[in-house]
Protein backbone atom coordinates (compact mmCIF):
# COMPACT_ATOMS: atom_id res chain seq x y z
CA UNK A 1 0.00 0.00 0.00
CA UNK A 2 1.42 2.87 -0.60
CA UNK A 3 0.15 7.02 0.47
CA UNK A 4 -0.66 9.62 -2.38
CA UNK A 5 -1.80 7.80 -5.00
CA UNK A 6 -5.56 7.56 -6.05
CA UNK A 7 -7.47 3.79 -5.36
CA UNK A 8 -8.47 1.77 -7.69
CA UNK A 9 -11.76 -0.26 -6.55
CA UNK A 10 -9.86 -0.96 -3.34
CA UNK A 11 -11.50 -1.93 -0.49
CA UNK A 12 -13.72 -4.87 -1.84
CA UNK A 13 -13.73 -7.50 0.34
CA UNK A 14 -13.92 -10.78 -1.50
CA UNK A 15 -14.82 -13.80 0.78
CA UNK A 16 -13.99 -12.24 3.66
CA UNK A 17 -10.08 -11.48 2.61
CA UNK A 18 -8.82 -8.10 3.67
CA UNK A 19 -7.88 -5.74 1.09
CA UNK A 20 -7.06 -2.32 1.16
CA UNK A 21 -6.85 0.35 -1.73
CA UNK A 22 -4.46 -0.21 -4.87
CA UNK A 23 -0.66 -0.14 -5.39
CA UNK A 24 0.44 3.01 -6.63
CA UNK A 25 -0.36 3.36 -10.60
CA UNK A 26 2.65 6.06 -10.68
CA UNK A 27 6.63 5.43 -9.06
CA UNK A 28 8.21 7.69 -7.90
CA UNK A 29 11.61 6.93 -9.48
CA UNK A 30 13.19 10.01 -8.38
CA UNK A 31 16.56 10.14 -6.71
CA UNK A 32 15.76 12.64 -4.79
CA UNK A 33 15.82 10.64 -1.16
CA UNK A 34 11.56 10.97 -0.66
CA UNK A 35 10.60 9.65 2.72
CA UNK A 36 7.07 7.36 2.92
CA UNK A 37 5.50 5.84 6.14
CA UNK A 38 2.48 3.28 5.71
CA UNK A 39 1.19 0.64 7.17
CA UNK A 40 -2.03 -1.39 7.59
CA UNK A 41 -3.42 -3.78 10.08
CA UNK A 42 -6.50 -6.00 10.08
CA UNK A 43 -8.55 -8.43 12.99
CA UNK A 44 -10.65 -10.83 12.44
CA UNK A 45 -13.34 -11.87 15.67
CA UNK A 46 -14.35 -15.14 16.46
CA UNK A 47 -17.71 -13.29 16.03
CA UNK A 48 -17.59 -12.58 12.45
CA UNK A 49 -16.31 -9.30 12.83
CA UNK A 50 -13.38 -8.10 11.03
CA UNK A 51 -11.82 -4.61 10.67
CA UNK A 52 -8.96 -3.41 8.68
CA UNK A 53 -7.40 0.51 9.28
CA UNK A 54 -4.19 1.48 6.78
CA UNK A 55 -2.72 4.62 6.20
CA UNK A 56 0.45 6.43 4.55
CA UNK A 57 2.64 9.67 4.39
CA UNK A 58 4.79 10.81 1.82
CA UNK A 59 7.18 13.18 1.65
CA UNK A 60 8.31 13.19 -1.92
CA UNK A 61 10.56 16.30 -2.08
CA UNK A 62 8.52 17.42 -5.62
CA UNK A 63 5.56 19.69 -6.79
CA UNK A 64 2.52 19.37 -8.24
CA UNK A 65 2.05 21.04 -12.22
CA UNK A 66 1.71 24.25 -10.34
CA UNK A 67 4.51 23.88 -8.35
CA UNK A 68 3.14 24.01 -4.67
CA UNK A 69 5.08 21.10 -2.25
CA UNK A 70 2.80 17.69 -2.12
CA UNK A 71 2.24 15.90 1.23
CA UNK A 72 0.55 12.89 -0.08
CA UNK A 73 -2.09 11.14 2.28
CA UNK A 74 -4.15 8.12 2.64
CA UNK A 75 -6.58 6.61 5.33
CA UNK A 76 -8.60 3.75 4.73
CA UNK A 77 -11.15 1.68 6.92
CA UNK A 78 -13.06 -1.03 6.61
CA UNK A 79 -15.64 -2.79 8.53
CA UNK A 80 -16.70 -6.13 7.63
CA UNK A 81 -19.09 -9.16 8.80
CA UNK A 82 -18.68 -12.99 7.84
CA UNK A 83 -21.01 -15.75 8.65
CA UNK A 84 -21.85 -19.01 6.92
CA UNK A 85 -25.50 -18.63 6.62
CA UNK A 86 -26.14 -21.31 3.95
CA UNK A 87 -24.25 -24.69 4.06
CA UNK A 88 -22.70 -23.99 0.39
CA UNK A 89 -20.20 -21.29 2.20
CA UNK A 90 -19.26 -18.57 4.15
CA UNK A 91 -21.05 -15.09 3.65
CA UNK A 92 -19.28 -12.02 3.75
CA UNK A 93 -20.44 -7.81 3.73
CA UNK A 94 -18.50 -4.92 3.93
CA UNK A 95 -18.19 -1.22 4.29
CA UNK A 96 -14.84 0.90 3.22
CA UNK A 97 -14.17 4.11 3.62
CA UNK A 98 -10.80 5.81 1.51
CA UNK A 99 -9.16 9.19 1.37
CA UNK A 100 -6.68 10.40 -0.05
CA UNK A 101 -4.86 14.20 -0.25
CA UNK A 102 -2.47 16.26 -2.27
CA UNK A 103 -2.67 13.34 -4.79
CA UNK A 104 -1.58 14.91 -8.16
CA UNK A 105 -2.07 18.92 -6.95
CA UNK A 106 -2.12 20.19 -3.83
CA UNK A 107 -5.25 20.25 -2.00
CA UNK A 108 -6.73 17.08 -3.86
CA UNK A 109 -9.14 15.34 -1.87
CA UNK A 110 -10.15 12.03 -3.15
CA UNK A 111 -12.59 10.17 -1.78
CA UNK A 112 -14.12 6.27 -1.79
CA UNK A 113 -17.26 4.65 -0.38
CA UNK A 114 -17.72 1.02 -0.91
CA UNK A 115 -20.40 -1.49 0.13
CA UNK A 116 -19.80 -5.39 -0.50
CA UNK A 117 -21.30 -8.74 -0.76
CA UNK A 118 -19.60 -11.96 -1.20
CA UNK A 119 -20.83 -15.54 -1.10
CA UNK A 120 -18.27 -18.41 -0.71
CA UNK A 121 -19.59 -21.94 -2.85
CA UNK A 122 -17.01 -24.02 -1.27
CA UNK A 123 -17.65 -27.44 -3.44
CA UNK A 124 -16.42 -25.48 -6.93
CA UNK A 125 -13.53 -23.30 -5.13
CA UNK A 126 -16.09 -20.04 -6.10
CA UNK A 127 -16.20 -16.48 -4.42
CA UNK A 128 -19.46 -14.73 -6.26
CA UNK A 129 -19.31 -11.02 -5.18
CA UNK A 130 -21.76 -7.58 -5.88
CA UNK A 131 -20.18 -4.52 -4.77
CA UNK A 132 -20.95 0.02 -5.07
CA UNK A 133 -18.59 2.38 -5.19
CA UNK A 134 -18.84 6.02 -4.98
CA UNK A 135 -16.48 8.18 -5.61
CA UNK A 136 -15.18 12.06 -5.20
CA UNK A 137 -12.58 14.41 -6.32
CA UNK A 138 -12.49 17.52 -4.85
CA UNK A 139 -9.79 20.06 -6.74
CA UNK A 140 -9.61 23.75 -6.03
CA UNK A 141 -9.84 25.31 -9.75
CA UNK A 142 -12.07 22.13 -11.40
CA UNK A 143 -14.81 20.38 -10.82
CA UNK A 144 -15.72 16.89 -11.24
CA UNK A 145 -18.72 14.70 -11.02
CA UNK A 146 -18.68 11.72 -8.63
CA UNK A 147 -18.20 8.25 -10.08
CA UNK A 148 -20.66 5.67 -8.75
CA UNK A 149 -20.29 1.93 -9.82
CA UNK A 150 -21.54 -1.00 -8.91
CA UNK A 151 -19.21 -4.54 -10.26
CA UNK A 152 -20.43 -7.98 -9.69
CA UNK A 153 -18.38 -11.05 -10.08
CA UNK A 154 -16.49 -13.95 -9.49
CA UNK A 155 -13.21 -16.37 -8.62
CA UNK A 156 -12.55 -19.48 -9.00
CA UNK A 157 -9.83 -20.78 -6.75
CA UNK A 158 -8.04 -23.94 -7.96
Amino acid sequence: MSAGVPAGAGGISLGGTNATPGAPTVADVTASGAKQIDGSVSVLLKSGFNFTVAGGLRDPHYHDPAGRSLSPSLIFAKLGYQERFLPIGLTAFSIDFTENNDVIFAKDEARAYGIAAVQNIDQFGLELFVAGRYETLNRAFAAYRPIKAVMTGGRVRF
